[in-house]
């Protein structure tokens, strides 16, 4: 097998579309290939014969050496992205450096990465995902929103954007988009940990109250298997447009099944349009406002989904039956309850519908009043909208989307509105269920299939038949007890796992604090002579040891998740110490000291937090007595 073969072998692992375009090219057209008399990959040289521009200006192989020798700098960052793929040579050089966790190159024509994935077999570094090479022009905001999903978000204050050589300088136009979209997912990617630890730590002790009625109600599992009582699923937002398909939403209720968002449910049944099922997200009081002083009447038959984290006074505010489902934050998963979980999906509580029905058996979801921008006239809400058509102002513009039906149109969007639309995007390109933007206004949302209203139901809905309700079943009682009894316990053995960390978390932490102390006036002189490698390299041991605990399963799903909001901050100035060089003996003592201080830090916020954790746990154990 050659080389190409191997790499199409290795693409179809982990990049079967690219793969697919590269299968469409038989040859090279526009590009003509230049070998050095060498014949050595390093010397190929590549000109655009539409244009006689060349990828290297003069010898190939040297302007490699020196590009080489000037990322040196970088010779510590584990995630590099380029604009450009060049011959190839550079990068299989580059990943030599096992430093380099990830190398994301965005490359404009196909026949470039054709003629490098001919010259060079990168079939080891796509396999192990370590190399990542895209079409640029495929490229959106969901997926590079999914690609920071990971550690990689920590590296935002060194987040670099490297243009491969003066060859591509022509495509700046398609350089800015990348990089403007890259920014965007580090920031929404950053937006998933929570900015605040406390309001995490709420919802944890709300969960911890929550779960014994949870326990009690139906499970998300068993709503999933009965929702699908029609064909089509109708969710249903708050947008400025959806007032205008409330009358055909209202004709045809009986033959659909319609996801309200808790925000939507009083415009709904204001208008007489009784909703399904009603999901909520938030875990703060103000929910209740939704639902306060709407009659038992208007809720009988509709189920309500809210999270295990709920506020408990926008319970008190529901005139029906409770049911519950847990979010895809990790410490659920600790406390074995998985019949009523997993939803997820972003920060809206639309992403949390709209997962849920990609779990179910519908057909086609189809999305209305779900704008994600400012109305032309300035408007944020629909009608009847419980805080106001104008709730949130155009002052808080953060940029513009092309509109709903293309056109040449845009609309305003705010900066959070973004997030969801994106996270909109990762959905939808996951999801097998074709799903139809029906919105007939605000933003364009990808991957969805634009069509009106009507004729969605036109296609999808059979008005011979009326949609039976749907009925759920509660666990037995004895069931009931059994988890309630695997409850508590796992709440004892949470507060053992989080003391065991704190011991030996503070053990390590003495440590530090004795260096610390001990050389905070150190001079460059003494750093030199007085402190020793071994000495740094013992202290940076016994940190490693409870980054690892800290990385391990149980701790890893039950405390780090709940502390991610408080150790963010920290975690970005731990990636500058990373990424900084040590090609001395004094860079390597600076740069290991930068770190223990760094690391004195994080043990500081780890404890305090763990004490905040373990108190919550404690304090509903002692209501189970």
């Amino acid at each position: 097998m050659g080389i190409y073969e191997n790499n199409l072998l290795a693409l179809s692992k982990n990049d079967k579309v690219l793969k697919q375009t590269l299968q469409e090219i038989s040859t090279n057209t526009n590009f003509e290939i230049f070998l050095a008399q060498d014949a050595s990959v390093d010397s190929t040289n590549i000109i655009d014969i539409r244009d006689s521009t060349s990828i290297y200006i003069t010898q190939a192989n040297q302007e490699i050496i020196k590009k080489l020798q000037e990322f040196q700098e970088y010779e510590n960052y584990p995630y590099l992205y380029f604009f450009g793929i060049g011959n190839g040579s550079f990068y299989k050089k580059l990943l030599e450096n096992k430093n380099h966790q990830c190398i994301m190159i965005f490359e404009p024509e196909i026949e470039l990465i054709y003629i490098a994935l001919n010259l060079i077999d990168f079939s080891k570094e796509i396999i192990e995902k370590r190399l990542v090479i895209n079409l640029s022009s495929t490229i959106d905001n969901a997926y590079l929103l999914k690609s920071f999903l990971n550690n990689s978000k920590f590296y935002l204050k060194v987040h670099r954007f490297h243009i491969y050589s003066e060859f591509y300088d022509k495509y700046m136009d398609e350089i800015n988009r990348i990089n403007s979209s890259m920014i965007d997912g580090l920031r929404q990617a950053l937006v998933t940990l929570g900015n605040d630890v406390d309001d995490l730590l709420i919802g944890l002790e709300q969960s911890l109250d929550n779960f014994p009625n949870m326990i009690k109600s139906a499970t998300l599992q068993e709503l999933i298997k009965k929702s699908s009582n029609t064909k089509l699923a109708v969710i249903v937002a708050t947008g400025p447009s959806l007032e205008k398909q409330l009358p055909l939403l209202k004709k045809m209720q009986d033959h659909i099944t319609i996801l309200s968002l808790d925000a939507s449910f009083r415009i709904l049944v204001n208008y007489g349009i009784k909703p399904d099922i009603v999901f909520s997200l938030e875990r703060i009081k103000f929910v209740e406002d939704f639902f306060k002083d709407i009659s038992s009447a208007l809720c009988k038959d509709v189920i309500f989904e809210f999270p295990s984290l709920a506020h408990k006074d926008a319970i008190k505010a529901v005139s029906s039956e409770m049911n519950y489902y847990m979010r895809r934050d990790f410490y659920n998963k600790f406390f074995e309850l998985d019949d009523w979980g997993y939803l997820s999906g972003g920060s809206s509580v639309a992403n949390i519908a709209y997962n849920f029905a990609t779990k179910c058996d519908f057909k086609n979801i189809v999305l209305i009043g779900q704008d994600l921008s400012f109305a032309e006239d300035g408007t944020s809400h629909s009608k009847n909208h419980f805080f106001g058509e104008d709730e949130v102002s155009t002052d808080e513009t953060y940029c513009n989307l092309e509109a709903y039906g293309g056109n040449k149109k845009y609309v305003k969007t705010t900066f959070i509105w973004k997030v969801f639309l994106d996270f909109y995007g990762l959905q939808i390109k996951d999801s097998k269920t074709d799903t139809y933007n029906s919105t007939e206004g605000g933003a364009r949302i990808p991957g969805t299939l634009e069509l009106p209203f009507r004729d969605v139901l036109d296609k999808f809905t059979d008005k011979s038949n009326t949609k039976n309700k749907i009925v759920l079943n509660k666990p037995s009682q004895e069931s009931s007890l059994n988890y309630l009894k695997k409850l508590k316990s796992k709440k004892l053995e949470a507060v053992q796992i989080g003391k065991k960390m704190t011991l030996d978390a503070m053990e390590v932490l003495q440590g530090l604090d004795n260096f610390l102390l001990e050389t905070k006036d150190f001079s460059e002189d003494d750093i030199q002579e007085k402190i020793q490698l071994s000495e740094l390299e013992e202290l940076m041991t016994s940190i490693d040891t409870i980054k690892a605990k800290y990385n391990l399963e149980p701790f890893a799903s039950l405390y780090a998740p709940l502390l991610s909001a408080s150790i963010a901050n920290h975690e970005y100035d731990t990636a500058c110490v990373v990424v900084m060089r040590e090609n001395t003996e004094y860079t390597k003592k600076l740069k290991h000291i930068n770190w223990i201080r760094v690391q004195y830090k994080w043990f500081l916020i780890l404890i305090t937090n763990i004490d905040k954790i373990v108190g919550i746990y404690q304090k509903s154990i002692s209501k189970d007595l």
